[in-house]
């Protein structure tokens, strides 16, 4: 029929890059497979390690808009001899003694998830406690309704501004907790894996991985509450061209982006106020500032459609109404800037020396869009953005740490999971 058509066999004729192997991985069977995917990481702090790193990153079409013959000179010319050095010493700073920050918090977060996906759901009469199933508040930006000041185990009222919060237990060394069992519903088949997006485990290994094992459907979470064509696009390009090079494909799901979800912007809150128990409450009222610092992008990129700058004003939002915080109180600003066009701003470096110039004795910064520490958070924050701040005359510069592995974190990651797998679980 198709050589009546002018068509050609596959076998004799251009096509796709198919495995076509006789142990190609059968994406088959009952199971549910579960992929938080993650930006990435060198293998090690060492410039050659990082030089891999960055070829493969910095030539992503996603993240760098600038025509390929270009780029190509300019990535391996002007900046891959010169780039993985400096960035080495500053991995090096924050490398943890089993390997990096990045990978460690991702592995730790899938082992989490798929503890707590064995625990029981909570059943529909769980009424609107976080944590629970039916928790939805009203009134969030983007439709998604903010938190009612809730926490697990009952509701708490919203700390008055310089006050401090109502104690959480174990605050003082900030536990990184898991969600506690609960009632059943339904439970399911899940398995859990944690992948990159540059590096390893890569994408592709992880999707094979789960294949062999009879993982038919599957998952895919990227680590990015807030959409991005940087982050959450490249991740579907990544995984729609591993399954142009395999025959048996799994059914396939993503969460796009849940920039308020109450679940997480609870999480967030929980995160900040065990920070203050431990470092003490911000004297809102004297002018000590909360950061909300996401990771910026091109100007040009949010310009052209991408609604990255949206969703974190949306967070932003959220969690100042969370906490009971005005705009000028918790601003947002934006870090990480790479090369010399114009990015999102106020740039949190330059707020930080400006609040110093001003008088501000205390500033804390919490990294809403990063859900794992990373050199993001940990050398750019909490080394880079620490001295600018004591150099320009600052007071007290308090870290927030990341999510990481934080109970409320990982109740989240499990009801993104049980929402997103409806009509797959049996």
């Amino acid at each position: 029929m198709l050589s009546s058509l002018g068509f050609a066999p596959a076998s004799t004729k251009g096509r796709l890059p198919l495995t076509a192997t006789p142990d190609e991985p059968r994406a088959t069977g009952a199971a549910i497979g579960i992929v938080l995917v993650n930006l990435g990481t060198p293998e090690e702090p060492r410039p050659q390690a990082v030089r891999r790193f960055l070829r493969q990153f910095l030539s992503d079409r996603r993240v760098i808009e600038v025509p390929p013959a270009l780029w190509r000179i300019c990535l391996e010319v002007c900046i891959l001899p010169f780039r993985p050095r400096v960035a080495a010493t500053k991995y090096a700073s924050v490398w943890y003694p089993d390997g990096s920050p990045i990978m460690v918090h991702s592995r730790d977060q899938a082992s989490a998830l798929a503890a707590a996906l064995t625990q029981p759901e909570p059943s529909d009469d769980d009424g609107g406690r976080v944590g629970g199933a039916g928790a939805v508040g009203a009134g969030a930006p983007g439709g998604a309704g903010a938190p009612g000041g809730a926490t697990p185990g009952g509701a708490a009222p919203a700390p008055t501004p310089g006050a401090a919060p109502a104690p959480t237990p174990g605050a003082a060394s900030l536990p990184d907790t898991t969600p506690p069992a609960r009632e059943a519903s339904h439970a399911a088949n899940y398995t859990v894996r944690y992948a990159m997006r540059y590096g390893s485990p890569s994408i592709s290994a992880v999707f094979d991985e789960l294949a062999g094992q009879g993982v038919g459907r599957v998952l895919v979470i990227p680590a990015y509450p807030q959409y991005s064509q940087t982050t959450v696009a490249t991740i579907y390009d990544a995984v729609a061209a591993h399954l142009r090079t395999r025959r048996d494909q799994p059914e396939l799901r993503f969460v796009r982006s849940f920039p308020t979800d109450p679940r997480y912007i609870e999480a967030l809150a929980q995160r900040i106020q065990e920070t203050w128990q431990v470092e003490g409450s911000p004297d809102f009222d004297g002018g000590d500032t909360l950061l909300l610092s996401f990771h910026g992008i091109p100007a040009a990129m949010a310009a052209s459609g991408d609604p990255y700058p949206t969703e974190c004003a949306a967070t932003a939002a959220a969690l100042r109404a969370r906490l009971g915080l005005t705009p000028q109180q918790c601003p947002m600003t934006f870090q990480s800037k790479f090369g010399t066009a114009a990015w999102l701003t106020p740039a949190t470096i330059d707020t930080v020396r400006a609040l110093a110039a001003s008088g501000t004795r205390r500033v804390d910064v919490v990294c809403p869009g990063f859900v794992s520490d990373c050199l993001e958070t940990l050398e750019e924050i909490g080394i880079l953005n620490r001295e600018t701040f004591a150099i320009a005359g600052g007071g007290r510069f308090v870290r927030v740490p990341c999510l990481n592995t934080h109970g409320a974190w990982i109740d989240t990651l499990a009801n993104l999971v049980r929402t997103h797998t409806q009509g797959w679980v049996v």
